[in-house]
């Protein structure tokens, strides 16, 4: 930093956004539940002792439409300050995660803001958003800062997939 007496020149100098790139990988878990019946033909059997007879049944077994749950998206947001100059550090004030469909992730950058981002420099961050996600949408991350070098956004499409996770696709029934 700089005290109050101190003079900054920068010229000739082009001062650059933040650039601000991000990953989406997304998760879920994928669960059938089952419904077996069996089914007799004769549903009482009168015999007597020593007697025997065949009684016919089908056994029914359906498969429910998949439940989806757990829907998370993670991935990492890198903040990089492209300007090559000393006097072009970057004051980082904060750095949002907006899920479009969802709303704000969770993010984690390991340091407190405001934080200095030093000329060709990076800061990586994580994020998370957990919760009742089913459709696809737009991520942005948006960087903002204090001073001369102009805070970035950058996003990142979230595409659920397939599941990453799937329970009970198929069973074994033995009887």
């Amino acid at each position: 930093g700089l005290d109050e007496d101190a003079v900054c020149t920068i010229t000739n100098t082009e001062i650059l956004d933040l650039i601000v790139r991000k990953t989406a990988e997304t998760s879920y878990k994928r669960t059938y539940n089952w419904t077996i019946e069996k089914l007799v033909d004769d549903f009482i059997v009168d015999l007597f002792v020593g007697d025997s007879q065949t009684v016919n049944y089908d056994i029914n077994v359906v498969k429910s439409a998949p439940v989806d749950t757990e829907h998370a998206v993670t991935g990492t947001i890198t903040i990089t300050n492209p300007n090559t100059d000393d006097a072009l550090d970057a004051t980082i004030t904060s750095v949002a995660d907006i899920l479009d469909a969802s709303g704000v992730a969770s993010i984690n950058c390991g340091v407190s803001f405001p934080y200095v981002l030093q000329d060709e420099a990076q800061l990586v961050c994580s994020y998370t958003k957990s919760g009742a996600m089913t459709t696809d949408t737009l991520n942005t991350a948006t960087v903002a800062t204090t001073g001369l070098v102009p805070g970035g956004e950058g996003t990142a499409p979230v595409a659920f997939g397939a599941p990453t996770t799937v329970v009970d696709d198929s069973i074994n029934i033995n009887d």
